[in-house]
């Protein structure tokens, strides 16, 4: 649109051509909009599908979690207990190992009175 020096006012389009433009434009805007709503739902989904796949893998790294202290757990009680079957098996040893060192101390105390004797006889 034109206005000119003596107040008239000239449009190089028509009435029609205008609505046409008008209407041409609102379309384009809507398209524009709905390319943004679709964009902004794409977007949406996809972080949903992040949210839901991060939350999967915290909970399969907590069953792995769990997993792996039940095996620790059980590592544990088993070692735990082949210790106690070592120490249940060592206390007989013991027993045994003890009569037979009391017998053997007897016995070098008997071979030290000896030599003690023979030295006091000057024997060699």
């Amino acid at each position: 649109m034109v206005t000119l020096r003596s107040g008239t006012v000239t449009t190089p389009y028509s009435k029609e051509q205008e609505e046409r433009v008008a209407a041409l434009l609102r379309e384009k805007k809507e398209k524009m909009e709905k390319r943004e709503l679709i964009r902004q739902a794409k977007m949406l989904a996809l972080l949903e599908e992040q949210e839901a796949k991060k939350r999967q893998m915290e909970e399969e790294m907590e069953r792995w979690k769990k997993e792996q202290e039940e095996k620790m757990a059980a590592i544990q009680a088993e070692e735990e207990e082949e210790k106690e079957v070592e120490e249940e098996e060592e206390r007989p040893l013991e027993r045994r190992g003890g009569g037979g060192s009391t017998s053997k101390e007897a016995e070098i105390a008997e071979r030290a009175q000896e030599w003690d004797a023979h030295l006091k006889l000057g024997e060699d």
